[in-house]
């Protein structure tokens, strides 16, 4: 079976969105309130960097049980 979520609020999210914030603090923010999704878009990082902040962002959503997608990957980082 497939799970659900809420789609009403998709957070698309990167190194240059964040004016100097943290990125894992900005998305944390986003699914407190309410983004059902959130998808990393970062194309100027290393691969390594973005699986980094992809891991950073993971931990904080998944306290929250919002969903992480990587638009370099195609990969979701469910948990």
């Amino acid at each position: 079976m497939r799970q659900q979520f809420d789609l009403s609020l998709y957070l698309v999210i990167g190194p240059d969105h964040c004016a100097g914030r943290d990125m894992a603090d900005v998305a944390e923010a986003a699914a407190r309130g309410g983004a059902g999704l959130v998808q990393l878009r970062d194309k100027t990082s290393t691969s390594r960097g973005q699986i980094e902040a992809a891991r950073a962002l993971k931990a904080r959503l998944d306290r929250k049980s919002t969903r992480l997608n990587s638009s370099q990957t195609s990969t979701s980082y469910a948990g």
